[in-house]
């Protein structure tokens, strides 16, 4: 028989994944694990998030939040300023051990080769194009500007190096979930289980805030029936 869990998503509606022989997950959703989940790994999948395979290496991993896009306006008022606001809004999840396979460590690994590549690459280049180059080239310019893309290229691919970047996931902008955009449905067939679970606590705690609200309401009620003005 089909099982149906209900699955919290960044854009703040309900995706229905189904679980169950024949099943599969909807595509484009961002499954959002809860922060308490992912710190203690408590009831975690034991498959990776990109490709759905057995984990045979668990990595700490910090998720943080994306930068507000308003924020980068501040860069006009200075780079610190920006920086300062940036970390300062930044969520942080930190993950004593993250699921990850071979494929994973591979991705990974090929990010890291591609991204030392091009750095060195690029300061080889320098050091041997300034030997080279007569005084007063006019193609010097360009040849510098063409050094600094290939070094801050090679810069973001060892960014991206990061198990976090592998992970695919980030922190929720209230620091209360980790989500994980377009997840292979393996990953969200393991995962059901623990999203089902969060989901009934926060069901329970809503059902409880709702009670304890209506209480109060009666009570103040019943004080007004029993001394009026």
């Amino acid at each position: 028989m089909m099982q149906t869990y209900e699955c919290v998503v960044s854009t703040g509606h309900n995706a229905w994944v189904h679980i169950g022989t024949g099943a599969t997950a909807r595509f484009g959703v961002t499954v959002a694990i809860p922060a308490p989940l992912v710190a203690t790994g408590q009831a975690m999948p034991d498959v990776c998030v990109l490709h759905g395979r057995p984990a045979d290496r668990h990595k700490r991993v910090i998720f943080r939040s994306k930068t507000p896009a308003w924020t980068y306006v501040l860069i006009l008022g200075g780079v610190i300023l920006f920086a300062i606001v940036a970390a300062v809004l930044q969520k942080r999840i930190k993950s004593p051990a993250w699921p990850f396979c071979p494929a994973c460590a591979a991705v990974r690994r090929r990010r890291l080769l591609i991204g030392v590549g091009l750095v060195v690459l690029g300061v080889v280049a320098v050091v041997v194009v300034a030997g080279v180059m007569p005084q007063g080239a006019s193609y010097g310019p360009l040849l510098v500007l063409a050094f600094v893309l290939l070094l801050l290229v090679g810069l973001v691919f060892i960014a991206r190096a990061s198990w976090a970047s592998v992970a695919s996931g980030f922190a929720s902008r209230n620091g209360m979930a980790v989500e994980v955009p377009h997840p292979d449905p393996a990953f969200v067939q393991a995962a059901a289980p623990a999203l089902q679970w969060a989901a009934q606590q926060q069901a329970a705690q809503q059902q409880a805030s709702t009670q304890w609200a209506a209480q109060q309401q009666a009570t103040r009620q019943r004080g007004g029936q029993q001394f009026p003005r």
